[in-house]
């Protein structure tokens, strides 16, 4: 009984061990909070926040502490189950007396991220983002790129986890409203005169193309002796045979 006992405890003291390594390896710890400035236009969450992969349907982090100095834990479940997406935590920290609005963004038509071999330009970057307190982040509707609305309350610091939809990191941005749409209009009117110089070259290469055919038409319809002694260049008369007479015959 004693050994059977003691095999017991063994086996017991490996599985604890065995679980904390588990949660050890699936447990993300997150990284600072980034600070919004009010009058930044823009942040770059790639460099910013902490990339995970290979950790299954389900990730554990720790969230970053707030105002009261108090951290804690949050798991997030993949969408799909038994997927193995890569994940991007981040916090992010409002330190102002007032109300924040930013847009987390993800561009889809971009070379970074999109594949060079098999480029995947129309698919999403970002599957879903939840946040360690507070309302999901909203999608708002985009075919340019994936775009969700973050609210920070006054003194308010929030732990997010995005589900990338790729196997591929893409560049994630935090953007003032306002700026994202002045520079998602500065494009749009960049591609548009793009595409309308395209079009006016494509027309005037036409144009000098049928004009210098035309030319060579009437030159050659204006001169037809010259045609003629063109085409008769290439035929050669053939010559007649020669005969020899023979020196054994007179």
């Amino acid at each position: 009984m004693r050994n059977s006992a003691s095999f017991r405890r063994v086996w017991a003291a490996i599985a604890a061990v065995i679980v904390l390594c588990a949660a050890a390896v699936n447990s993300a710890r997150a990284m600072s909070p980034i600070v919004v400035q009010p009058d930044l236009e823009r942040v770059e969450i790639t460099t910013l926040g902490d990339a995970y992969e290979g950790r299954g349907d389900s990730l554990q982090v720790e969230t970053s502490a707030g105002a009261d100095g108090v951290t804690g834990r949050m798991t997030v479940r993949a969408s799909v189950p038994g997927a193995n997406p890569n994940w991007m935590v981040f916090s992010l920290s409002n330190k102002t007396d007032r109300a924040m609005e930013r847009w987390l963004t993800a561009d889809r038509y971009t070379i970074s991220g999109s594949g060079t071999v098999w480029p995947d330009l129309d698919a999403r970057r970002i599957e879903a983002v939840t946040p360690s307190i507070g309302f999901v982040p909203e999608r708002i509707k985009s075919d340019k790129a994936d775009v969700f609305r973050i609210t920070l309350e006054p003194g308010q610091t929030i732990t997010y986890v995005a589900e990338l939809s790729t196997e591929r990191f893409a560049r994630i941005y935090l953007w003032k409203p306002i700026d994202y749409e002045i520079k998602t209009r500065d494009r749009q009117l960049f591609n548009g005169a793009m595409l309308g110089l395209t079009g006016l070259l494509a027309i005037f290469l036409t144009a000098v193309s049928v004009r210098r055919s035309d030319e060579m038409s009437f030159a050659i319809n204006a001169n037809p002796s010259r045609s003629r002694s063109l085409n008769s260049g290439w035929m050669r008369t053939p010559c007649a045979p020669q005969t020899t007479k023979s020196p054994f015959f007179t």
